[in-house]
Order: structure tokens, then sequence, then C-alpha cells
């Protein structure tokens, strides 16, 4: 079997092309429609880096034992940090973006009354983990810095193994930047502007039990962040 990569087959989309597919029968394809289909697909392929970009650092834990001294101290942080990094993110992705998202949906399927509640809540529950992931239109910025800071680690461990570690400095130095700046977003108020987006601007209208749960949602997706903040700090 031969699998073409593309012009770089060591960039983090690289297996972009890699891609679910979903067989439903009649009633389920009301609830597995072409739009959610994708939105799945767009979960598949950021998660699917992630595991790539954590298989990558694991497969340097034998190789930089090569690499030991102060003068090798740069290559010594650098994987330290990119390992927290990845191995925070990937934990965050797993346990909160996607599963805590499904357990919330899970619950609340026998309230559902019918198939388009069900559909709704679905749908709602998709979104939720493409937002938790940093995957929705109005999130470029954060889904692009979280890729650039993936594509170092990668860059790293190639360097690594091929023995040509000449910029290690200048490449620590970037991942500091990118991971410096994803931090600093999720302390942002930006992000709570971008929050109140998601849960539908409760202030601006409505009665008082919608506001209230337009808030707590606010304060779901705070905490939600805060755990991603805590395991990159």
């Amino acid at each position: 079997m031969y699998v073409f990569f593309g012009d770089n087959g060591l960039a983090i989309d690289a297996l972009d092309f890699l891609s679910v597919g979903y067989a439903t029968n009649a009633l389920l394809s009301f609830i597995f429609t072409p739009a959610v289909v994708e939105k799945y697909k767009s979960i598949h392929r950021f998660l699917l880096k992630l595991i790539r970009v954590e298989e990558s650092i694991k497969s340097l834990f034998t190789w930089r034992k090569t690499y030991t001294g102060d003068a090798h101290q740069p290559i010594n942080e650098l994987y330290i940090k990119s390992k927290r990094f990845i191995n925070g993110l990937f934990r965050y992705a797993v346990d909160i973006a996607v599963g805590d998202t499904w357990r919330s949906f899970m619950r609340d399927i026998d309230g559902m009354k019918n198939v388009h509640e069900l559909a709704v809540g679905h749908g709602n529950a998709v979104d939720r983990v493409r937002w938790r992931l940093f995957l929705r239109s109005n999130q470029r910025k954060m889904a692009g810095f979280l890729d650039e800071t993936m594509q170092i680690i990668l860059d790293f461990t190639r360097m690594v193994k091929s023995g040509q570690c000449d910029d290690i400095e200048g490449l620590l130095k970037e991942f500091d930047e990118r991971t410096g700046v994803i931090l600093s977003v999720l302390r942002s108020k930006s992000l709570q502007v971008e929050m109140d987006y998601f849960s539908g601007k409760g202030e601006t209208g409505g009665d008082k039990k919608e506001r209230i749960g337009n808030w707590g949602a606010r304060a779901v997706e705070r905490v939600c962040f805060n755990v991603l903040l805590a395991e990159l700090e």
C-alpha cells in the first residue's frame, strides 16, 4: 500500500486527508445529517493530530538519553515542555472536551421526548465538543496557535532523531512564544466574550430563567478552559 502525504509529510496537517465515514439507517440519518458528519470529521482530524504529536514526543524517550550535560540543556528543556504541553492538551481533549460533553448528553437523553429533541441535543453536543476543542469558525486564531505549537513539537522530534540540533534554542524560543500566547488567550477577557457568543448572549434578551441558564453555561465553559489552563501552566 502506498500513501501519498502531499508536499510535506511532516506537516501537522499531513494526515487531514484521513476521514471518518458513517453509514446510518433512515432514522439515524435524521440525526447524522451531512452537516453533523462534517463536524465529526473536524473533531476526528484534531484528535488525530493530538495522537500523532503525543506518539512523536513519546518516541524521544530513549533518544534524549544521548543528549546529556549542560551543552544539551535546551534539548531536554524543550522535551519536558513539549511532553507536558501535549499530554495536558490530550487529557483535556479526551476527558473534558469529548468525555464530559458526551456524558452530559447521555444524561439528558432520558428527558428527550422525540427524535427531533434527540437530534437537536446531539447536534448541540457535537457543537460543544468543537467549541471546547477550538474548532468553531470564531476560534480560528486559537486553533492556529495550537497547530503551530504542535508543528514545533513535530519539528523538534525530527531534529533530535536526525542529530541536526543546531537550532534547538531558536525552536525553544518559538515554543515559549506560542505557548505564552495560548496561555494569555485562556486567561483573557476576550475568551469570555466568545463564551457569551456561544451561550446565546443571555443578558440581552429572554426571561430570567433563560438568562440564568446562559450564565450557567458560561460558568461551565469557564471551568473547562480553566482545566486546560491548569494542564498547560
